[in-house]
């Protein structure tokens, strides 16, 4: 597990980061090359024609997709490889800037979209977290660490803590989600504000 995670990240960020600006500067290196012959002069390209041969960002559906499958590496199997999280914290760190690289240099500047929330990808990552609750407290129980921890139960005494720990853990985090608002009080208030503001202009 620790391979393939470790791996994954070192493989998908470089390809992510160099892809894209390999590609970019060679159409641009190839543009200013052939106009160079054409005009015969050292005629600087402009941004505009510059990011006319770099590729498109069309949509954030592959990062969001790359987190989702890093979160999986990390919530479904924290119980059998624990420093997973620390691996995961590290790539991110190296992702927030390889990504804002590519989004500068590799890539045509993207058009800013205003959306309400980050979609299906909600529901997404809601199923997966409660999908690890069940993996984390299966591997627990799997791996005889309930009997170690209580030596004198059986076999349907472990199953039956196994269970109790999982809707246990999966209260605690419908308490939090329940918790934790989806617009911030600070946000909330500033909203009427702008509106107001807007209609007095």
């Amino acid at each position: 597990l620790a391979a393939l995670l470790i791996t994954k990240q070192i493989i998908g960020n470089c390809g992510e980061i160099l892809g894209p600006t390999f590609i970019s500067w060679a159409k641009v290196y190839l543009l200013r090359r052939h106009i160079t012959t054409d005009n015969k002069s050292n005629e600087k390209l402009s941004q505009v024609e510059t990011e006319s041969e770099k590729p498109r960002y069309d949509s954030s559906f592959d990062d969001y997709l790359e987190m989702f499958i890093q979160m999986g590496y990390v919530i479904l199997f924290s119980a059998a490889y624990p420093l997973a999280a620390v691996w995961a914290f590290l790539n991110n760190i190296v992702e927030i800037r390889g990504d804002a690289f590519k989004l500068v240099n590799g890539l045509q500047r993207p058009f800013i979209k205003r959306v309400e929330d980050i979609g299906f990808w909600q529901d997404a990552f809601e199923v997966l977290s409660v999908i690890s609750i069940v993996v984390n407290c299966s591997l627990i129980g799997i791996r005889g660490q309930v009997g170690r921890w209580f030596p004198n139960i059986n076999t349907g005494q472990q199953i039956l803590f196994v269970i109790f720990m999982e809707h246990v853990f999966l209260s605690i985090k419908f308490i939090i989600s329940r918790a934790i608002p989806d617009v911030p009080g600070w946000v909330q208030l500033l909203v009427p504000r702008r509106g107001t503001r807007e209609i007095g202009l």
